[in-house]
């Protein structure tokens, strides 16, 4: 059965890309997942080639909730609010997914920027 747009696995909604790279990290070959989704090996490999969407990032995926919370309140996607930070590119991005990048700088800059304190910003629950 080939996946259209979206495919809903436990209440999540993934993106093909996520359920592509899902199975690719589980151990399945590009043509096994190909085979799988009845597309070709070539379009499997060109999405799983792609860098994930920077500017959009899932409140599920987000491990700061504040700070999803004050760009969701404020309209503004990663990149905007890494502009406003002043943050470099992808940066936010990887703090936000816990992959990285929270230094005392950045740490500041968002501080700066969102006029929250550490505790809140950064609370975890």
């Amino acid at each position: 059965m080939a996946i259209t747009a979206l495919a809903v696995l436990g209440g999540d909604t993934m993106t093909k890309r996520e359920i592509y790279q899902m199975e690719y990290d589980s151990g399945m070959t590009e043509r096994q997942i190909a085979e799988k989704h009845g597309v070709t090996r070539q379009a499997i490999y060109a999405l799983l080639a792609q860098k994930p969407a920077h500017n959009r990032l899932s409140k599920e995926r987000c491990i700061y909730p504040a700070i999803s919370d004050f760009m969701y309140d404020n309209r503004l996607n990663v990149t905007q609010m890494e502009k406003l930070a002043g943050l470099k590119n992808n940066t936010l991005y990887r703090i936000l997914r816990g992959d990285g990048g929270l230094t005392k700088e950045n740490i500041d800059k968002l501080i700066a920027c969102t006029g929250l304190t550490y505790e809140v910003l950064f609370a975890t629950d």
